[in-house]
């Protein structure tokens, strides 16, 4: 009973964030894509998950980006800040 708690206690997080959660496993397969990374990326849950975390990758990091090195995932922060999808409905913030 307690697990089933907590996994709906888990599942009413991910759904409510304001921000943008994405869960990856050691092999860059998208888990969990989030309702804020839908809108932030333009692409549903259904065509991410269980894709590489690539696919939301811009061209320059996409290649530099290693799913099997945990340093990677600096990587993968700096290119989501400019892959949404062409005419996503959240433009892209201004970076200093």
């Amino acid at each position: 009973m307690a697990q089933a708690t907590n996994k709906a206690r888990f599942q009413a997080v991910i759904e409510t964030a304001v921000d943008g959660i994405i869960l990856i496993d050691a092999r860059g397969t998208v888990l969990v894509f989030n309702p804020a990374c839908e809108k932030l990326f333009g692409y549903s849950a259904a065509e991410v998950i269980g894709q590489t975390v690539k696919l939301l990758m811009s061209p320059p990091y996409r290649d530099e980006h290693d799913c099997g090195n945990p340093s990677s995932i600096s990587v993968f922060a700096r290119a989501a800040l400019g892959s949404r999808r062409p005419h996503s409905p959240v433009e892209s913030p201004a970076v200093c």
